[in-house]
C-alpha cells in the first residue's frame, strides 16, 4: 500500500471519488439483469440510478393491464 494515495475524507467524498474513477461496481455493468444494454436509447437516470427503459415500460404495462382488471372484474 502506497501511503500516497490516500487522503483524508469523508465517506461521502470517497464514494464521490470511487464514482469520478468509475470504480462503483454497478458503474461498470453493460446490461440490465434482463439483457438489455444500457445505451443511451434505452436508458432512463433518475436520481443517480440508471434504469432499463424496454424493462420499466414493460412494468409499467403489466401494472396497468392488472388494475384495468382490478376496476373491471
Amino acid at each position: 500500500m502506497n501511503p500516497a494515495h490516500l487522503f483524508l475524507g469523508t465517506r461521502s467524498d470517497n464514494v464521490a471519488d470511487m464514482l469520478a474513477k468509475g470504480r462503483g461496481v454497478l458503474q461498470r455493468r453493460t446490461h440490465c439483469p434482463q439483457g438489455h444494454p444500457y445505451d443511451d436509447a434505452n436508458t432512463l437516470v433518475s436520481k443517480g440510478r440508471r434504469y432499463c427503459r424496454t424493462c420499466l415500460y414493460a412494468s409499467n404495462r403489466r401494472y396497468a393491464t392488472r388494475k384495468r382488471a382490478e376496476r373491471s372484474g
